[in-house]
């Protein structure tokens, strides 16, 4: 049997626009098999209020319903006006 993640799990986050880094929690809603989530505005943690195309780092991971935390995923964002 898979994880249960529950209605709401957390969701922990690093994002990393250049500037200061942006660390947080944010509650998540599951439908299905996705995991919906309102981030922050990332353009304030790049110098200068990101200009056109900045590239950020995210890295996320989930809190199942239990507690337990899943792997980190990493990508890249490219942030557009």
């Amino acid at each position: 049997a898979g994880v249960d993640l529950g209605e709401s799990p957390y969701l922990w986050f690093y994002a990393d626009c250049g500037g200061e880094p942006i660390v947080g929690v944010l509650p998540s809603k599951v439908n299905a098999r996705i995991v919906r989530v309102l981030f922050p505005d990332l353009r304030s943690a790049a110098p200068d209020n990101a200009p056109a195309n900045a590239r950020c780092s995210l890295q996320v991971r989930l809190t199942d319903k239990t507690g337990i935390e899943s792997n980190t995923l990493k990508t890249t964002l490219e942030l557009r006006n």
